[in-house]
């Protein structure tokens, strides 16, 4: 029989549990709704939760699913600033066992060689909006355009 130091709790392990760890109860939820609306096929899902959620290791499951569906899948990942976008890929890292990609102001990944999941501000691939500005100066009208960087990812 282990002894274990008086505060520390036994490991505990669960069968299927990824990453050791046995996913909340919210987490399940967010996991099942996912996979309900992508069979739906849903354009994008939105998952938000609170600092110290998990959504790191909510994001490695979708992926790891998601991933799993076959050869032609692949995963964005948005964020809303750029530091978080470091971040989170620094962290997705230890999950995925590679680097994801980094889509963001100056760092783009290769049109040639699009990664399997890639991390992303949401300023790097929002449409781009022209503004026409008349000879008085005032705004005329704003022209939207698609955002070329997107086009590597859905051409």
């Amino acid at each position: 029989m282990s002894q274990y130091p008086l505060f520390d709790q036994p490991p505990v392990v669960v069968p299927g549990a990824r990453f050791g760890v046995v996913p909340r109860d919210y987490q399940e939820r967010a996991f099942a709704e996912f996979k309900r609306l992508v069979g739906k096929r849903s354009k994008g899902i939105l998952a938000r939760l609170p600092t110290g959620g998990g959504k790191t290791r909510l994001i490695a499951r979708m992926r790891d699913w998601w991933l799993a569906q076959g050869p032609d899948f692949y995963g964005m990942v948005l964020s809303y600033e750029q530091q978080l976008v470091m971040q989170l890929a620094e962290e997705l890292e230890g999950y995925l066992k590679f680097r994801p990609g980094i889509e963001m102001s100056e760092m783009a990944v290769c049109a040639d060689s699009v990664p399997r999941v890639t991390v992303a501000s949401r300023a790097s691939i929002q449409p781009q909006v022209k503004k026409v500005f008349g000879e008085d100066g005032k705004v005329l009208h704003k022209e939207r355009r698609d955002n070329p960087r997107l086009l590597k990812f859905n051409p």
